[in-house]
């Protein structure tokens, strides 16, 4: 019985080999073997991840013996290079940002420093002492152009700009800030006009007049706009003008403009932004 079946089964193998050797099935069992191929690495690569796994799990149950309030050194020294790492890449980080708007900063200076805004003036002050644009160097002005017998938008713009200078004062860490305002009416707005006026919202301001020519010369230089309107029976009239405060920066530079849309808060947030810029720029 042996001798049959040995021969049988030589006959069953021959017949697998041959069908085995086909075209078809041979790249089948190429791609087979690949596949076994990747299957082994992969099971060897969780055999050594297991055994990673345990290794750390040993030496954590073994720390933990000793000491329960300590981590394992592993698990320590990773999470001291991780803090590290983070923290050094959040200060590269915020170093990157504070130099791209510094610089955006700068470009925005020159670009305003270009505008044909402000320059030179020559006025009286309600003291009857000349002014010019040299003696407030040093400080940072606010500055607004309107008239004493304006009925509202005056007195509102001038209120608010006083609120503004004071908030500002208040704050320790930043420079004080000089209110002043100059007539578009230098007919009727004399010295003692402008001083009864300026004293009914803060002792701060400093109003200046003068003659009909040097206010069209100040009025030129920061663009402002101004218009007389026709008399009534009683002499009175109302001057249109353009309704905007100027920051200048203790150089006496144009900084920025602020028209009647602005809020008190907008106003404050943004001349504390362009002062601490200023400063990081002289340091």
């Amino acid at each position: 019985m042996f001798p049959i079946t040995r021969s049988i089964a030589v006959r069953n193998v021959c017949k697998v080999q041959t069908f085995l050797n086909t075209p078809s099935l041979l790249r089948h069992q190429t791609f087979l073997h690949n596949k076994a191929v990747r299957s082994e690495l992969q099971s060897q690569q969780r055999i050594i991840y297991n055994f990673l796994k345990e290794q750390r799990r040993f030496q954590s149950s073994k720390q933990g013996k000793e000491d329960k309030s300590e981590k394992t050194p592993i698990s320590w020294r990773i999470s001291v290079v991780f803090a590290i790492v983070g923290g050094l890449y959040a200060l590269h980080l915020y170093n990157t940002m504070k130099n791209q708007e510094l610089r955006e900063a700068k470009r925005k200076r020159k670009k305003l420093g270009t505008a044909a805004i402000g320059g030179t003036y020559e006025l009286i002050d309600f003291d009857g002492k000349t002014r010019t644009d040299k003696d407030f160097l040093g400080k940072w002005v606010l500055m607004y152009f309107g008239f004493t017998h304006c009925p509202d938008i005056c007195p509102d713009e001038i209120e608010k700009l006083v609120k503004v200078v004071d908030k500002i004062d208040a704050d320790k860490e930043l420079p004080n800030i000089q209110p002043v305002f100059i007539t578009v009416d230098p007919d009727r707005d004399t010295p003692k006009a402008m001083k009864q006026y300026c004293e009914e919202f803060s002792p701060k301001i400093i109003g200046l007049t003068g003659s009909k020519e040097k206010i069209d010369e100040a009025c030129k230089n920061f663009r402002v706009y101004y218009s007389k309107g026709p008399e009534d029976e009683d002499g009175d009239y109302i001057v249109d003008h353009t309704i905007i405060a100027y920051l200048l920066n203790p150089k006496g530079e144009f900084v920025e403009y602020f028209g009647k849309n602005k809020t008190y808060q907008m106003l404050v947030d943004e001349i504390k932004e362009y002062m601490e810029k200023y400063a990081l720029f002289e340091d």
